[in-house]
């Protein structure tokens, strides 16, 4: 396991919090069905790209990739400016991997 493959799981499951956020921040916008999309191709990307030995990397600790999707939320949206989302991650690593029905 190298280093890009570390940063790809990363960079896809940071990519799937932020949507997921948006869509938590900006609930009424007519994006959310795109950005849910989007979330749940971002962790199928991240779930074909990840090996059991790299859950225990600090590249993926979850509570430092919800920071950096945090950091990348922009402050409106079409003038809107977003709802409170949580401050801390409220999933795990291995809900954010979970197949989903």
């Amino acid at each position: 396991m190298g280093r890009s493959e570390l940063r790809a799981v990363a960079s896809h499951l940071v990519q799937a919090l932020l949507h997921d956020l948006k869509a938590e921040a900006w609930p009424l916008s007519r994006e959310v069905p795109h950005w849910r999309a989007e979330a749940r191709g971002q962790r199928d990307d991240a779930r074909a790209a990840f090996t059991r030995s790299m859950a225990q990397r600090e590249e993926l600790e979850v509570a430092e990739l919800y920071r950096r999707a945090l950091r990348r939320m922009p402050g409106s949206i079409d003038g809107v400016p977003p709802l409170a989302v949580p401050t801390e991650c409220p999933v795990t690593l291995d809900e954010l991997l979970a197949d989903e029905p």
